[in-house]
């Protein structure tokens, strides 16, 4: 043994020694006995939180003792069984086990288990410079037996900053008690760790810390690193009030997780308020996502869904988890014709036109701006009108914050109802600045063309609201004509064809009305209406029994489309007796089963009978 070596073992000893010393707390004991024992009488105390003893420190403790012998008798208490157990001076015991020491000295006391933990606990607290994982072991065991904050630090004259500190720290899971102890991470850091979840702290610690015994092992700017495990509760994307949304979790507002719900312990994180469990927060997240959804499908009613390359992955979970979601056509923004909502008109842009020669500025074109927002109106009508229609589809477009209806078509070509080229105000402001070309007084030529245009439309759409006007107060006062005319059954067709789904109606457009482009809306909608007079039955009963087929009530047993599905496919010609007998003969063949099965219970319960009366 060198020089330096022995000074640093006998220095230990000395260590051990005023640690016996001050070791016990005022316990008043008469029946303290000095002896002599085997140290194979003895046994490890388990009520010990102190489980780690660095190995090396221990063999130049064991060579000290070689040297000088046990200085201080290690504190024991004899059990039932005879044997003793160590009270104070596990590291003596091991020392004396390494240094192969036969007998060693104890002292004898009468403890109970309540007074050994305590005598653990002080003794490993004087120690000099004792690791701050052992002082959380410490106060976590005062604390799981029952002592309050003021308690634990009045016994360890310790402050209760001192005291939520190691609670903060008992919060490690081993293996980062391990990494901690080994001093590969400052205190700081260990509490910066210690506030995430378990999981959080297992998933931090199998990406970062699978290599800590290496030598070279070093975490460089923890906190960005642990920042990433950490989410900002203002700032989320669910209500973190909300009890239901995950209900195993609960809300966040009385979360252990939340920084903001423990800062009256650990004051730094007042601050903020911080998810520091990185499972529950995505839970929450996909939860959010997974309702939102659900919500935008049942509002909306899409017949298809529209993305702008693909979902996220959070959005795709979540319609992999709802088969009328996944069953819905999917397609790229960037592969149809997007009909966007009108926009209301701008005041500014009915400023009038600048006179060059007067250099007056224009006066305000109320009549003009107040003919715009008719238009706007009418447009808006319009493309109301558009997302009721059969002839456009009503797509939904999800993101994380929920989902937009969106009408298209499958060509290509993105439509803004009302919207024009050109502005009023650009070519004014042109004008104003000497920079208006021939192609912006095109364009705004075309601009008041196209809107007399849509006048003219306006026209026919006022006569058709004043005629839906007196039609309906028609009906109502039973002044119109007796009886079904001719329009009437076509009508009557016309219901059936928009009862269609969408799927069926494809198929029967594909059967009875082949599409005809002609470029003009009205006379496409006459078409459409002529063909559907000139059905005939067969065809009006395709069209027909494809429309009740497409009902996904006509599936369920008591519902009236059931009801009536089923008389139309038996008075169509469908073998609906055949259906009922298969479905009578298993139910017969069910029957006969139940009946052998209850006869034989019925059996066993007549002998079990029996045996009970003998």
């Amino acid at each position: 043994m060198n020089t330096a070596t022995k000074k640093k073992a006998v220095k230990a000893q000395q260590q051990e020694s005023t640690s016996a010393n001050n070791a016990a707390p005022e316990i008043n004991n008469q029946d303290s006995i000095l002896t002599y024992l085997n140290l194979s009488d003895i046994d490890i105390s388990p009520l010990n939180y102190r489980k780690v003893f660095n190995l090396k420190d221990l063999i130049e403790f064991a060579e000290g003792l070689i040297l000088h012998g046990m200085i201080s008798p290690m504190t024991v208490r004899q059990m039932e069984t005879g044997r003793y157990e160590v009270v104070a001076g596990e590291r003596r015991y091991r020392g004396a086990e390494i240094a192969k020491i036969s007998v060693v000295p104890v002292m004898i006391r009468v403890l109970s288990d309540e007074q050994v933990k305590e005598i653990q606990l002080v003794e490993n607290l004087q120690r000099e410079n004792p690791h701050p994982m052992h002082e959380s072991f410490a106060v976590l065991g005062m604390q799981q037996a029952g002592k309050s904050i003021d308690e634990i630090a009045a016994r360890l004259g310790k402050s209760k900053t001192f005291v939520y500190s190691r609670i903060k720290l008992a919060g490690l899971i081993e293996v980062l008690q391990d990494i901690f102890l080994a001093d590969k991470v400052t205190i700081q850091e260990a509490f910066d760790i210690a506030v995430l979840s378990p999981e959080s702290q297992y998933e931090f610690y199998e990406q970062y810390c699978t290599n800590w015994q290496d030598d070279n092992f070093k975490l460089n700017n923890i906190r960005n690193i642990l920042s990433r495990f950490k989410f900002d509760l203002l700032n989320a994307p669910f209500n973190t009030k909300d009890k239901k949304l995950v209900p195993e979790a609960g809300a966040c507002t009385n979360c252990a997780f939340n920084s903001a719900t423990i800062k009256s312990l650990f004051p730094e994180m007042a601050t903020a308020a911080n998810c520091n469990n990185h499972v529950c927060y995505q839970s929450k997240c996909k939860a959010q996502i997974n309702m939102m959804v659900r919500l935008a499908l049942a509002e909306h009613q899409p017949v298809a869904l529209l993305h702008t390359g693909s979902f996220s992955t959070e959005i795709a979970e979540a319609l992999e988890s709802i088969p009328e979601a996944m069953a819905l056509p999917q397609y790229s923004r960037y592969d149809v014709t997007i009909f966007s909502a009108p926009s209301m008109p701008d005041k500014e842009d009915y400023e009038g036109y600048y006179d060059e020669e007067e250099g007056e500025d224009p006066d305000f074109d109320e009549e003009g701006y107040n003919n715009a927002v008719q238009e706007y109106e009418t447009d808006l009508t319009e493309y109301t009108a558009l997302a009721q229609s059969d002839t456009i589809l009503k797509g939904l477009q999800l993101n994380s914050k929920g989902g937009t209806l969106i009408l298209f078509s499958t060509e290509k070509k993105e439509v803004i109802v009302g919207k024009s080229a050109v502005t009023a105000k650009e070519v004014q402001e042109a004008i104003k600045a000497g920079t208006i070309t021939t192609e912006l007084l095109d364009a705004e030529i075309e601009r008041i063309n196209t809107k007399e245009k849509r006048a003219k439309e306006l026209d026919s759409e006022k006569i058709q609201i004043e005629l839906h006007t007196q039609f309906n107060e028609a009906v109502k006062t039973s002044t119109l004509i007796p009886g079904l005319t001719p329009a009437d059954h076509t009508a009557i067709r016309l219901f059936v064809y928009q009862s269609l789904d969408w799927q069926s109606r494809q198929a029967v457009d594909k059967v009875l009305f082949p599409a005809k482009d002609n470029g003009d809306n009205f006379t496409a909608n006459e078409q459409k209406l002529a063909a559907l007079a000139n059905l005939t039955d067969e065809q009006f009963a395709f069209m027909t029994r494809s429309a009740l087929a497409g009902r996904s009530d006509s599936k369920t047993a008591g519902y009236i489309t059931a009801v009536c599905l089923y008389q139309v496919a038996k008075e169509s010609g469908l073998d609906v007796a055949a259906i009922e007998q298969a479905q009578q003969a298993k139910a017969t063949e069910r029957q006969e089963n139940i009946e052998v099965r209850v006869k034989d219970l019925e059996k066993r319960k007549a002998r079990l009978g029996t045996k009970k009366a003998a």
